[in-house]
């Protein structure tokens, strides 16, 4: 019983965890010099056009506080906001490998204007870490 309550406490604050980078993302993305520092990021990593990657920046700043709010509401399911949170987080890490492959040295801007660091191996092994996050949060339920 007490490792049961231990685990769902452990739960509650991974799923928290993850909403509020969600969150921090989201607004950082928000402000002016954050918005237009991450659409030019997208057009630059995805290599869409111009209106595809207006397009799918805001998708991204659309999705993100969805899936905070999933974390968070744990509805319908306590599992489904840590599975929403892997599937965009892999989203944006296979993003980040082709542009890596493609030589792309552009920053992801995933925080907006805080996110300046130039795509590579770090921002892989950031996501890599908090899909673990989420994995755990799955794990314990």
């Amino acid at each position: 019983m007490q490792l049961e309550a231990s685990a769902s406490a452990v739960s509650v604050i991974l799923h928290w965890v993850l909403a509020l980078v969600l969150v921090f993302a989201g607004l950082s993305k928000l402000r002016t010099a954050g918005w237009t520092q991450f659409r030019s990021s997208v057009q630059r990593l995805t290599r869409l056009p111009a209106r595809w990657a207006d397009l799918a920046a805001v998708a991204v700043l659309c999705t993100e506080p969805i899936v905070a709010i999933l974390l968070i509401s744990r509805y319908p399911a306590a599992s489904v906001g840590p599975i929403a949170f892997i599937g965009l987080m892999t989203s944006f890490t296979v993003v980040v490998i082709f542009a890596i492959a493609r030589g792309e040295s552009a920053s992801c801007a995933c925080f907006g204007r805080h996110g300046t660091t130039p795509v590579g191996p770090a921002i892989i092994v950031r996501n890599l870490f908090l899909v673990g996050i989420a994995g755990l949060a799955l794990l314990t339920g």
